[in-house]
């Protein structure tokens, strides 16, 4: 109920709802692979993954640039509370302004910024939290993408995310046998 009122993605609803229970850092280690399975599934399902990683491609660079980043040196360092506030902080604003605005269109030509700057912020979120879909649709609503390229996109661009999030919180002990 809660993702389709205020159109958040699984990882969001999950992190969120399991960080009440158990420590963050673990429900965003839980949450890992199904996201990588089930966008998996999606980007298979929608087809033209080249396509949409053509169209994407400088946020899908930032985003997985500073997932690494912030995945690898940050996570293990920063304090539970911390996450806890920032998560809580990013699910208030997006569920928030979702029911409440538009996001402004981005018109075509300024479309690289705005994957330049959408695409950073989405990676720092997710290295962080393991969440990057509320900068992720903010950018995709404000290009007005269409009901498939929006499926489409937003699988290739989790699938693509989820790597340098698991290779980062391998690197830092997070994930482990």
């Amino acid at each position: 109920m809660i993702k389709g009122l205020i159109g958040i993605g699984l990882p969001t609803a999950s992190v969120g709802m399991m960080s009440q229970f158990i420590d963050p850092r673990i429900a965003i280690a839980l949450i890992v692979f199904p996201s990588l399975l089930s966008n998996a599934w999606q980007v298979w399902r929608m087809g033209d993954m080249l396509g949409a990683m053509r169209r994407y491609w400088l946020f899908l660079v930032m985003l997985m640039s500073m997932i690494l980043i912030v995945s690898t040196l940050v996570t293990s360092t920063v304090g539970t509370d911390t996450i806890l506030l920032v998560l809580g902080c990013v699910i208030i604003l997006f569920s928030a302004t979702s029911l409440t605005f538009s996001p402004p269109r981005i018109p075509a030509r300024y479309d690289r910024a705005g994957q330049f700057v959408f695409g950073a912020a989405a990676g720092t979120l997710g290295g962080l939290t393991a969440i990057w879909a509320p900068p992720m649709v903010t950018y995709l609503m404000g290009r007005q993408t269409g009901k498939d390229e929006f499926v489409r996109a937003t699988g290739v661009i989790i699938l693509m995310g989820t790597l340098p999030l698991i290779a980062g919180f391998w690197s830092n002990g997070m994930l482990g046998l």
